[in-house]
């Protein structure tokens, strides 16, 4: 049996979303990076994924924050790199 964790994917739905839309987050139970992919081309077969963010889980508890720390990640490490 694989451990599940949880995992945000943020993705574009260019289809249905005006220029300069904040991307949707898709949160999901996984077993890697590639099992949280998998799982939001599933339910959105449309999405062009941008990031998959696994956030922190302190002790069995998953914060709510995790997605405004998703997009964290996403706007602002990306200007570091």
């Amino acid at each position: 049996m694989n451990y599940q964790r949880p995992f945000i994917v943020l993705y574009n739905r260019h289809d249905i979303m005006a220029n300069g839309d904040p991307p949707f987050a898709f949160k999901c139970m996984a077993e890697d990076d590639d099992h949280a992919r998998e799982q939001c081309l599933n339910a959105e077969p449309d999405a062009d994924i941008l990031i998959v963010y696994a956030p922190r889980v302190r002790g069995a508890v998953e914060q709510n924050n995790d997605v405004e720390d998703a997009y964290y990640a996403y706007y602002y490490q990306q200007e570091e790199n």
